[in-house]
């Protein structure tokens, strides 16, 4: 089955895989040859996948949409970002410098951009340390 991944920033992954797993707002949902056509909203979190040739990768994503039709899974997300890819000394500063202007802030709008933003970061650094952290500890 064929794989396509996009943000509105660019195209993220394009290729064959066998299996992939996406976040939902009820939990993990795999996917694999054969799958029927549907429609599915994806939460922030992690997407999971399996190449042809047994290759696994990880795509830390914010919210987006799945679409199957015809043994093809087209992914819009709002961002996605590979384990390798995440600055974590910058996402580090960002978060702790989020966290101290939060408790300044009173607009709820702001407060909400805010916590959205935090929960992405969190997710970046949670990301980095399962995937990366680990392999330089090896």
């Amino acid at each position: 089955m064929e794989l396509r991944i996009y943000s509105p920033q660019k195209e993220i992954f394009t290729g064959k895989i066998k299996e992939i797993y996406v976040p939902t707002l009820e939990g993990d949902y795999g996917i694999y040859e054969g799958h029927s056509p549907i429609f599915l909203a994806l939460s922030l979190g992690e997407i999971n996948f399996t190449d042809d040739n047994n290759k696994k990768t990880v795509l830390a994503i914010s919210d987006g949409l799945l679409r199957i039709d015809n043994n093809i899974i087209f992914i819009e997300v709002i961002s996605g970002i590979y384990p390798h890819e995440i600055d974590i000394d910058k996402i580090i500063k960002e978060k702790e410098a989020l966290e101290l202007k939060l408790k300044q802030v009173k607009e709820t709008s702001k407060i909400k951009r805010m916590q959205s933003t935090l929960k992405i970061h969190s997710l970046h650094i949670s990301t980095y340390n399962k995937y990366i952290k680990k392999q330089h500890h090896i």
